[in-house]
């Protein structure tokens, strides 16, 4: 249990002294019995000082800087972050369209005559091995589009296909892997 205070002006035992206690009857009129001025009154020393509230007030608000200011900072960091993720998506598209390789049907053509060529006309047959390493072709969605040309091509009639040559890379087309080219 806490302790009470005693009013030095009117003795009144209190559990601490308020401004509502010095405006009392009771305490006006021991102030003038003692011939005190109300703004020398003794008991206005015990009255906690509202200072405290002041500075917790200003410590929240301090907080409250602090915290806007923090809200301000990752708002920045989001903003620049969608900015670099959308700058390297964009570089990440443009390099996928570079990567992905237009091969036309005639580079097919010519780069089976050169294989034949290399071959020292021994056999118009040549494995698509060899002429997909003469067309450098690297990358697996360049691969599909040859083989989808080399299937268009032999539906064509302008290559044959075989099967055989033991391919790394087979063209898969009716049930079949082929392994060996030839031009028409």
């Amino acid at each position: 249990m806490s302790q009470k205070v005693t009013c030095p002006v009117c003795k009144s035992q209190l559990q601490r002294i308020t401004k509502d206690h010095l405006s009392r009857k009771k305490h006006l009129d021991a102030l003038q019995k003692a011939g005190i001025k109300i703004s020398n009154d003794p008991a206005l020393k015990l009255i906690k000082s509202p200072q405290k509230k002041a500075n917790k007030n200003t410590d929240i608000e301090q907080i409250v800087y602090k915290l806007s200011s923090l809200e301000n900072v990752v708002n920045q960091l989001q903003i620049q972050q969608e900015q670099i993720l959308n700058y390297l998506n964009i570089k990440s598209d443009n390099n996928k369209k570079k990567k992905v390789r237009k091969i036309s049907q005639e580079e097919i053509l010519d780069a089976i005559d050169k294989c034949v060529q290399i071959y020292q006309r021994k056999s118009r047959w040549v494995k698509i091995d060899d002429v997909i390493s003469l067309l450098k072709i690297y990358h697996e969605e360049d691969l599909k589009n040859f083989n989808n040309i080399l299937i268009k091509m032999f539906n064509q009639n302008m290559i044959d296909l075989a099967e055989g040559g033991d391919p790394k890379y087979p063209i898969l087309y009716q049930n079949r892997i082929y392994g060996m080219v030839a031009h028409q």
